[in-house]
């Protein structure tokens, strides 16, 4: 049981950092980014869920689900995620709230106080 909640440990971590990083006004469009793909690097290392290079984000938002991650957050996340990566770049103050609040439903389910 410990082995299991590794994951969900670092992935808290993780969303702690990125929560941190956009209210200190860093660039949330970076730090969206980052909090992406430092939640899909430790649920690889941790879980052994590669993403193949041809999977789009949608399809790894899939595996991470399947790690134990909740679905709606995830879904909501991944969306953001491909609208600042793949999109026009900037992020709007919506974009932010929304990631804030999938950042800490994420943080939550991981057993971490928001």
């Amino acid at each position: 049981l410990a082995a299991a909640r590794q994951p969900m440990t670092e992935i808290a971590a993780i969303v702690r950092s990125s929560l941190k990083e956009i209210a200190s006004g860093e660039n949330s469009t970076d730090a969206i980014i980052r909090c992406y793909e430092q939640m899909s690097y430790a649920v690889d290392e941790k879980r052994g869920l590669r993403r193949d290079f041809t999977m789009t984000a949608s399809e790894f938002a899939q595996r991470l689900e399947r790690a134990g991650l909740p679905h709606e957050p995830v879904q909501r996340l991944t969306r953001l995620f491909e609208s600042v990566r793949y999109g026009a770049g900037k992020t709007a103050p919506r974009d932010v709230d929304e990631a804030v609040f999938c950042l800490n439903a994420i943080l939550k389910y991981c057993g971490e106080k928001a």
